[in-house]
C-alpha cells in the first residue's frame, strides 16, 4: 500500500471532507468521512474508543492539473 503512488494521507488536515466542513468543525479531525478511508475497517475499534488521534486515515485517489491555452494575450 505505502508503495503505491496513488494513496495520500495527512495528520494535519482531513482529507475525507472539504475545506468549508473542516474549517467549520474548527479544524478538528474528528469529522473524518469513514467511507472515504481506505483504511476505515482497521481504525473501527480507535473510533469506538473515541481515540481520534491515534488515527490516520488514507484515502486513494489521483491528482491531475492541466493547463489550458486560450488564445487570449494577456500581455500588458
Amino acid at each position: 500500500m505505502f508503495n503505491s503512488k496513488y494513496f495520500y494521507f495527512s495528520d494535519d488536515y482531513d482529507l475525507t471532507n472539504s475545506l468549508q466542513a473542516f474549517i467549520s468543525a474548527n479544524c478538528s479531525m474528528k469529522n473524518k468521512r469513514l467511507s472515504y478511508m481506505y483504511n476505515s475497517d482497521w481504525v473501527d475499534d480507535f473510533v469506538k474508543v473515541k481515540a481520534y488521534e491515534w488515527i490516520t486515515g488514507f484515502i486513494s485517489g489521483f491528482v491531475v492539473i492541466n493547463f489550458t491555452h486560450t488564445g487570449v494575450n494577456n500581455a500588458c
